[in-house]
């Protein structure tokens, strides 16, 4: 158990845990043979042999892939959306700057006037924003709002809200063909800007956490 844990984590303890579990499956070899037990012996010492082996194999290309993963460029991380994290970046941007509050107005009333049928309405008043200027971390909360926006702008009015709180008044609209250009325009420029097409991704979930407590770039898990 001591060995599998030190060959999961990867750290200096492998060698150590790997030398005495082939000590203790040696000594368990000759005491058996002490015992006259010669076949029982043979068996503990071809398991011991063929786990050894399988350890070391394991081993081996495990640390390939570290040393795989250690030569990435830093140009290929970033060509690739990576960080030390994954997929996931280091920290994600929460709210985009002043010039840009009535995106972020509208994303906050976004769940509301999607059931009240008002969202294609305040849509249509939005001004016209650019995303130029924008950093990358702004560029891609930007762009999840856009993707966002435009689900919604075709999409809520035919959603049956109102079946599902009970009201069969419900008529679905029709689906709009174009998108207005205060959000058409936008949304295609952030999406070039980062190399993906311009409707809902992934990137919903990747780049739209925030952590529960401080966290300053270092490990985190579930409870974060």
């Amino acid at each position: 158990l001591r060995i599998r844990q030190a060959m999961l984590q990867n750290d200096a303890r492998f060698w150590p845990a790997l030398g005495a579990g082939v000590g203790a499956s040696v000594a368990t070899v000759l005491h058996l043979k002490r015992r006259k037990q010669d076949r029982l012996a043979d068996v503990v010492g071809v398991v011991a042999a063929a786990s050894t082996v399988g350890m070391l194999i394991w081993r081996s290309r495990s640390s390939n892939l570290v040393r795989a993963k250690q030569r990435l460029t830093d140009a290929e991380m970033k060509k690739y959306g990576l960080t030390h994290r994954g997929f996931l970046p280091v920290v994600c941007c929460e709210r985009l700057p002043p010039s840009h509050n009535a995106w972020e107005e509208l994303s906050a009333q976004l769940p509301v006037l999607n059931r009240s049928g008002k969202f294609r309405a305040a849509l249509e008043a939005m001004p016209m924003l650019s995303v130029e200027g924008l950093s990358e971390e702004q560029m891609r909360r930007a762009y999840i709002m856009l993707t966002q926006f435009s689900a919604s702008y075709l999409h809520a009015g035919s959603a049956a809200w109102g079946a599902v709180e009970g009201d069969e008044t419900f008529v679905p609209t029709v689906v709009p063909r174009e998108l207005p250009d205060a959000l058409a325009v936008p949304l295609h420029a952030a999406a070039l800007e980062l190399g993906l097409p311009p409707v809902v991704t992934t990137t919903l979930d990747l780049w739209n956490f925030k952590f529960v407590k401080s966290n300053n770039g270092g490990p985190f898990g579930p409870r974060d």
